[in-house]
């Protein structure tokens, strides 16, 4: 395909093989169309896009679009009427095959699960049109024209190799496999030092920015629904060093537009430094979507409305965690503020959050959330709430990283003194990120930070660490926004952000507690935490020999995951001694125990009516993470793994309600499995950076920190004797293992 839109219009027999043979999505005609009109989309008064994505980026993305273009069309998000539904199994090893699946996975919510009237009526409650209504999902790709893939710089990486010239998937798996965006381009910049000092003709490093948008409408009948999708490919340079050197560099660092609608000078900067107008106008995501408007007759507002002003009211309440904000001037930007203060200090007595829901005290009903500097008695007494602020630091960073309703259009800001890799580092550019003295130095300087200067730097530089290893996906820039408390724009564009995000009502669904297969409550339960994200092969290799090793024993395997990273591959694990087990085995248990928005990205650990007709296993879908986390840290043993975000801030809680003496917790203690990084050489191991937030009294008390998987089964198996006799003397033991647990 050239540069530009190609535009199909399919049936669901046909999208589902162009998605089972992707090669021909290059090489047929199958639907193809040059129409500039299409009355399956089409729109002519306005509507509504119900926009299936977990990312903020993908919103923001769209966003953009419709800002230059002036379309009236409203974005929403999709998990408004959906609740969840499955995400991309990814069997085509293609961004274009999981834009298919995405879209065939909303279509088996509303048909087989919902049922079509039912969802309609989610529509009409939203105050929604259901026939202004379009539907969409998308995949993005980055590729080189040259497959680079044999160099030994990266011949011995996991990545998956897709379609056309390589990486020809996404920059993501590779980058997830060698360390994330830095990483790879340390690998792709002594590939080219190589290359040229070998005098050989300098790399290619030339490329397309690539995007697949999947737009329908909903009918009566599935089989009458047609998919118009909108492929768009723009030619991008890749550079082996960044061009905008912000806190966390991403590819549009290393990237810059090849586009001949740009001038020159433009063209000589990274898609970053050319920032919202790219991203609005010139990215593929632009081309593809403004092509998608046109298809669908948008109509075009005459004033550009950058918000929707509906709602005003007198004040605007922003919560803060104790800090000093500049409250002078906050009152004469805005009409009588409200500022709404919550102190760890005063919440001393109530640590359980799951029970006095402190944090969504701070978010509920707020216009902005500010977390800014410590109150004088945390200062005086850090080690004492550490744990706090990591927890309420990793909550708000969840809560927007999982788009919660209740705290989605609000404004979250961090004030900390600017003080980015660069910084630290002197020349982050130059820095081989694939060296495993960087992290330590990284924790040497989150050790020694000052908080009282710096409130918040050892956890966005841990937030940084997470997004370089690729155990957090979104960036930070569309979680919140950093600024020093002495900046004179800090007031302006807060005032600004309020004004912008007012009259953005924060819809909250009634989820509903969805539940497949049977709970059993007489085993030995053992919980597995670990991301979802990672695609390191040792560490998912370490979570499948776990859940195996865990149901091979006959006990009951939780985790909080569906079938990608840590908590899949346990799943899986455990999944494989069912099926392998004899007549006389003990029968072990698999709960997976997930949430709407994880759903989504994650997969669900079980099919639905696999789970229902199963005793061995049971699905739910609970519908907050603090119903979650319940439900998980019941089990008589808790086991940390390879984390992100999400498992750094059940981590935090767990530690948190032990150290406040939870009865549901009273007696265990939890399980870290602090394994060698992958290509760490031996300097550096996984938990390392998460462990230097931890109060030394802390870890001594409630963590038993193992190096490898066989110390892991030793401290469990240590665990479940001390239970059994306790058990077995009260008259309630568990049921049985005649030779004890398998080792």
């Amino acid at each position: 395909m050239k540069y530009g839109v190609e535009t199909r219009i399919l049936s669901e027999d046909q999208l589902k093989f162009l998605q089972e043979n992707p090669e021909q999505v290059f090489t047929s005609d199958i639907g193809i169309t040059d129409d500039p009109q299409i009355p399956q989309i089409s729109l002519p008064s306005g509507g509504t896009l119900y926009f299936a994505s977990t990312q903020p980026k993908k919103f923001y993305e769209i966003d953009k679009v419709l800002t230059y273009s002036r379309s009236r069309l409203k974005l929403r998000d999709a998990i408004d009427v959906f609740h969840w539904f499955h995400s991309a199994d990814e069997t085509s090893k293609t961004y274009i095959g999981n834009a298919y699946e995405k879209a065939e996975a909303l279509l088996d919510r509303v048909y087989d699960d919902i049922g079509y009237e039912k969802f309609i009526g989610r529509i009409k409650e939203r105050g929604d049109n259901p026939n202004h209504v379009l539907f969409g999902v998308n995949d993005t790709g980055s590729s080189f024209h040259v497959d680079y893939s044999d160099e030994p710089e990266f011949k011995q990486s996991r990545h998956e190799k897709g379609l056309g010239a390589w990486p020809g998937v996404e920059l993501g798996p590779v980058m997830d496999a060698q360390g994330g965006v830095k990483g790879f381009f340390s690998s792709l910049k002594r590939m080219k030092r190589r290359i040229t000092k070998d005098g050989k003709i300098e790399p290619d490093l030339r490329g397309t920015d690539d995007n697949l948008y999947i737009i329908f409408k909903l009918t009566p009948k599935r089989e009458d629904i047609k998919f118009v999708t909108f492929f768009s490919r723009v030619p991008i340079q890749h550079k082996v060093t960044p061009s905008a050197k912000n806190d966390v560099l991403t590819t549009y660092h290393f990237s810059r537009s090849l586009d001949s609608n740009l001038t020159a000078e433009q063209r000589e900067k990274s898609r970053a430094e050319l920032g919202a107008e790219y991203v609005g106008v010139h990215s593929s995501q632009a081309l593809g979507f403004r092509r998608c408007l046109m298809a669908a007759s948008i109509p075009q507002s005459l004033v550009i409305q950058f918000a929707d002003k509906s709602r005003e009211q007198a004040q605007f309440t922003i919560a803060t965690q104790h800090n000093a904000l500049p409250a002078g001037k906050i009152n004469k930007k805005l009409d009588d503020p409200i500022i709404r203060e919550i102190s760890f200090v005063q919440q001393a007595k109530h640590v359980n959050s799951i029970e006095n829901r402190a944090y969504q005290e701070l978010t509920n009903n707020a216009d902005a959330v500010v977390l800014g500097g410590h109150d004088p008695m945390i200062l005086q007494n850090y080690d004492r709430y550490a744990l706090d602020l990591l927890d309420l630091f990793c909550s708000l960073i969840v809560d927007k990283q999982l788009r919660v309703e209740t705290f989605e259009n609000t404004p979250f800001y961090i004030l900390n003194k600017k003080r980015s890799l660069n910084d630290i580092f002197d020349d982050s550019a130059d820095i081989d990120w694939n060296d495993p003295q960087i992290e330590k130095r990284l924790i040497d300087v989150i050790k020694h930070t000052n908080s009282t200067e710096n409130p918040w730097l050892r956890y966005l530089l841990f937030l940084q660490y997470l997004h370089e290893k690729a155990f957090v996906k979104q960036e930070p820039q569309f979680l919140f926004t950093q600024f020093s408390p002495d900046d004179p724009k800090l007031v302006k564009t807060l005032k600004r952000d309020l004004y912008q995000a007012r009259g953005k009502d924060n819809f909250v669904p009634h989820y509903e507690n969805e539940e497949w297969g049977t709970d059993r409550t007489d085993l030995f339960e053992v919980t597995i935490l670990g991301s979802a994200s990672t695609r390191v092969a040792s560490y998912n290799e370490d979570a499948y020999d776990l859940g195996q090793w865990i149901v091979g024993n006959g006990w009951h395997l939780r985790t909080g995951g569906g079938r990608y990273g840590i908590m899949g591959a346990a799943t899986a694990g455990g999944v494989s001694s069912l099926e392998s087990r004899g007549e006389h085995d003990p029968a072990g248990h698999i709960s997976a125990i997930q949430m709407p928005r994880t759903v989504q990205f994650e997969g669900a650990a079980f099919k639905q009516a696999e789970a229902a007709s199963s005793e061995t296993k049971i699905l739910r879908i609970a519908p907050s993470f603090d119903d979650r986390m319940t439900s998980l840290f019941r089990s008589d043993v808790c086991i940390g793994m390879a984390a992100g975000i999400g498992t750094i801030q059940e981590e935090a809680r767990w530690l948190r309600l032990k150290q406040a003496g939870l009865e549901l917790l009273k007696g265990k203690k939890m399980i870290l499995l602090n394994c060698p990084q992958e290509d760490g050489d031996g300097l550096i191991n996984i938990k390392d950076m998460f462990l230097s937030l931890v109060p030394q009294h802390i870890i001594d008390d409630h963590l038993t920190i193992v190096s490898s998987v066989d110390e892991v089964k030793e401290a469990v198996v240590e665990i479940y004797n001390a239970q059994y006799e306790e058990r077995y003397n009260q008259g309630v033991g568990y049921t049985s293992i005649e030779d004890g647990p398998n080792i």
